[in-house]
């Protein structure tokens, strides 16, 4: 079953606000009433109800209960009282969540009583939803499949070779079949200290210099029609035209960052006078 996108997401959304059932919502989308059911408890948005003194019942907003403590001389509700937990006096006490959703569609977008509810909230949100799912999927294939035994089987192994000298790609020719993961997994949880070597120990990686992620242009760099008739070679043809022009250039230096100092220079071209600026704002 292929994983649920963006758009599928943007249509449960959208199917919830219209009252629709899951069964409906499953067919709109293509997927399955399981599917869609899980996907909603999984990437829901939670939103912390009310709590008065940190009190998790569900009757603690209109609570009046008083004097589960015996002292009848107090007149405070029992519920903000910070001399005894009312949660273990009362056999009213109650924390289940909402029965809203309890059942479908498992989120409060369209209930009426959201406004005023003082529970524990659940919405689905298509972007949110999203978001969690991409994290979750990431950080889920960041972590190592192997357990603690298989890890341990590896580096006996594979630790005593390092230290020998030996390289992976040979370590492999000669062992690949009993490491059992690749030298791309096997890499990995070096560098993630999963094992008794380091990165140090790799004579030739420690000489690598990182790869450099590309980042994508912004779109002001890719939008260039801010500079248009602003480049150099138009200034020489307005100084042609405009040879009395006073013209000021200016330069600024950053300086170290700890003692956060900038100084601006000003080059006065007719008369060359050149004023120093320092700033220590920053």
């Amino acid at each position: 079953m292929s994983r649920i996108n963006l758009s599928q997401r943007i249509v449960i959304e959208s199917g919830i606000y219209q009252h629709m059932t899951l069964t409906e919502i499953a067919k709109k989308i293509g997927m399955s009433v399981t599917a869609v059911s899980n996907e909603i408890k999984l990437n829901r948005t939670p939103s912390k109800g009310s709590k008065p003194h940190g009190n998790d019942c569900r009757f603690a907003n209109e609570c009046e209960e008083n004097n589960l403590c015996c002292n009848f001389d107090c007149k405070r509700n029992c519920v903000w009282c910070f001399d005894f937990n009312c949660r273990e006096l009362c056999n009213k006490y109650d924390n289940s969540p909402c029965s809203v959703l309890q059942k479908p569609p498992y989120v409060c977008n369209v209930c009426k009583r959201r406004r005023k509810c003082k529970c524990d909230r659940f919405y689905y949100i298509a972007n949110q939803a999203d978001a969690m799912s991409k994290k979750r999927y990431s950080k889920a294939r960041s972590k190592s499949h192997a357990d603690a035994e298989e890890l341990k089987r590896i580096s006996e192994l594979v630790a005593p070779l390092i230290r020998k000298g030996q390289s992976i790609s040979y370590i492999y020719a000669e062992h690949g079949k009993e490491i059992g993961v690749s030298p791309r997994t096997l890499y990995r949880y070096i560098d993630a200290g999963l094992l008794k070597v380091n990165n140090f120990d790799l004579r030739r990686k420690v000489s690598y210099k990182q790869r450099k992620i590309k980042r994508e242009e912004s779109e002001a760099f890719q939008n260039q029609k801010f500079r248009q008739t602003r480049t150099y070679t138009d200034f020489l043809k307005y100084m042609e035209k405009h040879p009395n022009t006073k013209v000021v250039e200016m330069d600024t230096v950053k300086g170290c960052r700890e003692q956060g100092k900038r100084m601006l220079t000003l080059l006065f071209r007719e008369t060359n006078l050149m004023l120093d600026f320092f700033d220590e704002r920053w």
